[in-house]
């Protein structure tokens, strides 16, 4: 192990461990719902991936902190021990499976020094379920009106619609920037894949829409950007 990943891993740590602890200090000692502490807690494990592919000097070590908070969640979720981060109907894993979605596109996408490397597209994909999931949900429960039903669950116009828009304007900034490509094509390829996971969203359940967003549109950015 370099020292340089030694760094990475305690800055992470303490960061992606600092944000269940923000959120508990917000839920308990300043009244904010639960609905917001976890999400601020999937905003800020999403946005950790951008350090991470600049921290980390090997995508092995950059994938062990994601891993260890997976399995924190899942503990938390199982016992109920931390109730600012569990959904309040006990039947969502999402908080769970979003970890476990960045160490598997980093593990896959990112090669450091490699002319293989595509951990843009790892981060951009990332960029979907941070954002645009979060905005899918806040806005779907506050402002959804227009509702409809798949395979048994209910979703809304109102949050569909911001998943795409947000998934899209969230996704490329990160393709023009950290992948270099043409903003013209950086936004077209960003609002394909965010097509994709809106689609994708409509039929994933308790949870799992933050490992099948990320997935899919990593997988739909490659295939574009290879083609192009």
């Amino acid at each position: 192990m370099e020292s340089q990943d030694v760094t990475a891993l305690l800055v992470s740590y303490a960061y992606l461990l600092g944000l269940p602890l923000a959120a508990v200090t917000a839920h308990r000692y300043l009244g904010v719902k639960s609905i917001f502490t976890r999400k601020l807690v999937i905003v800020g494990t999403g946005m950790w991936s951008i350090a991470a592919v600049r921290l980390f000097s090997s995508w092995e070590w950059a994938i062990v902190p994601p891993l260890t908070l997976a399995l924190l969640f899942y503990l938390s979720y199982r016992y109920d021990l931390v109730e600012a981060i569990e959904d309040s109907e006990r039947v969502n894993m999402g908080l769970v499976f979003f970890p476990v979605a960045i160490a598997l596109l980093l593990g896959l996408f990112w090669r450091p020094g490699s002319p293989q490397d595509a951990g843009y597209v790892a981060v951009a994909a990332l960029m979907a379920a941070t954002w645009g999931d979060t905005a899918a949900a806040l806005i779907g429960r506050r402002y959804g009106t227009r509702r409809y039903r798949m395979l048994g669950h209910r979703r809304t116009m109102e949050g569909t619609l911001a998943l795409f828009f947000v998934s899209g304007v969230a996704m490329a900034p990160v393709l023009a920037v950290m992948g270099a490509i043409d903003w013209h094509q950086s936004v077209a390829f960003a609002l394909i894949a965010a097509t994709v996971v809106s689609l994708i969203e409509i039929v994933s359940f308790y949870g799992s829409d933050n490992l099948t967003i990320p997935l899919a549109a990593a997988l739909t950015l490659s295939l574009l950007i290879r083609l192009s």
